[in-house]
């Protein structure tokens, strides 16, 4: 695990358990790709730590808020270490994909997820966890893809890649995606289900002071 963050002191100060603080690392994911600033992150995860004295958000409560369909296409998803909830930088990136009103803007999502250096861009492997990521989500709501995503993966990367250095940039990944015609055919129906429960959030969104995509 890497160095921890803790609240700044003053007003807005709250003791978080070591094994609860948010790693440097996620909190600098989180500034890079949300429109929060330190304080304003250090305000939000004592606001969460209160809403959700557990630690995170547990499949029970993420089904309370979205649905049980929903939160089949995006829990297993999210919760990368596999521990039973979302914590404060898995929570966020759940809401930044349903508060994204385009395609654009979730595909945007997708390859933020895994710009885990903040670096803008992504390498073969990324762009294959990206594509497993899309294509268990699909399989959520029963409509996962034929083919091996690190197969399809490969072929955007590869038709995209033009210059061959080994990079897709955020722009070059959206545009690659795009063009595949059978993966947005898919994409499409998925954006369309997360679409029907974003109002179901709203009050989730209110209470956290979440903001919507960057």
């Amino acid at each position: 695990m890497g160095a921890v963050v803790q609240p700044m002191c003053g007003a807005d100060s709250m003791f978080i358990p070591e094994d609860e603080r948010v790693s440097k690392e996620d909190m600098e994911w989180l500034k890079a790709h949300t429109n929060f600033n330190d304080r304003e992150l250090t305000r939000l995860l004592a606001d969460f730590r209160k809403e959700y004295p557990g630690g995170g958000v547990y499949r029970h409560q993420f089904e309370q808020m979205t649905g049980n369909r929903v939160m089949n296409i995006i829990y297993s998803c999210l919760d990368s270490d596999m521990n039973g909830y979302l914590d404060f930088k898995e929570f966020n990136q759940a809401l930044q994909l349903l508060s994204a009103k385009t395609t654009v803007q979730k595909l945007k999502w997708a390859f933020c997820i895994y710009d885990a250096d903040n670096s803008g861009r992504l390498e073969l492997d990324e762009m294959e966890q990206v594509m497993k990521s899309l294509f268990d989500m699909l399989e959520g709501m029963e409509s996962r893809p034929e083919g091996d995503p690190k197969v399809k993966a490969k072929a955007i990367f590869e038709a995209i890649d033009e210059n061959n250095d080994g990079f897709l940039t955020q722009e070059e990944f959206v545009q690659g995606c795009m063009a595949d015609e059978d993966l947005m055919a898919n994409l499409n129906k998925l954006f369309e289900v997360l679409m029907e429960i974003r109002i179901n959030l709203h009050g989730v969104i209110t209470n956290l002071k979440i903001k919507y995509w960057k």
